[in-house]
């Protein structure tokens, strides 16, 4: 397994340093971190994320997730929000979508291929958003 982790990390090197472009460097990091979560995908995990967008709730909100599911999600304040859509995936989603659409500003990513801090489509004109993740943890 661990090979075949050096093998994709070579591969996404060597495709980031031959780009020409930094559209084209984002395009070819986002292959690479994105590489990263679908192999190391943990089952279960936390996470605080905060958006920026035209409707948002202001603050980190604290996600639990379990099998692709938001199990728990709760406010700044500490209180539950029902029917929390957001998970790494869904924001991984959204990702892929803005860079097909030519709508991904920027991407920064942490370990694991989890996405720090996303900036998709146009803020000015409310069809974009920001996405700001810390404390991502694996839950075992």
């Amino acid at each position: 397994m661990r090979r075949s982790w050096a093998r994709v990390a070579i591969i996404a090197a060597a495709a980031v340093s031959s780009c020409s472009s930094p559209t084209e460097a984002l395009g070819s990091r986002v292959d690479f971190e994105r590489a990263l979560w679908l192999g190391r995908h943990p089952r279960a995990y936390s996470f605080e994320v905060a958006v920026t967008a035209f409707l948002n709730r202001p603050g980190f909100v604290r996600v639990q997730v379990s099998d692709g599911r938001v199990v728990d999600a709760r406010d700044a304040s500490g209180q539950s929000i029902a029917d929390y859509p957001l998970t790494i995936d869904a924001i991984w989603d959204t990702i892929l979508l803005a860079r097909d659409r030519h709508e991904l500003n920027s991407a920064t990513f942490g370990a694991w291929g989890v996405p720090a801090d996303v900036d998709v489509g146009e803020l000015a004109n409310d069809s974009g958003a920001r996405y700001s993740v810390r404390n991502f943890v694996v839950i075992k």
